[in-house]
């Protein structure tokens, strides 16, 4: 089984729990053998940050969220 987990949660919140639970998730799927990742091209999160595993695919930290003003 491949598991691949969508990275807008990432970039929506710093610090929260679904941000929290699926880089758990990830841990431990990993840790029974599973191929899971987590890609994340832009990213806000701090749990994501720390990450150093090469299941995580990350690319763009910012520090803030950016405004768009149309």
């Amino acid at each position: 089984m491949k598991i691949l987990f969508d990275d807008q949660i990432f970039l929506s919140q710093k610090f929260g729990g679904p941000s929290r639970y699926f880089i758990e998730l990830n841990k431990n799927l990993r840790r029974i053998g599973e191929k899971s990742f987590v890609i994340s091209p832009i990213y806000i999160n701090n749990y994501l940050k720390n990450e150093n595993d090469l299941s995580y695919r990350k690319y763009l930290f910012l520090k803030k969220k950016l405004k768009l003003y149309l």
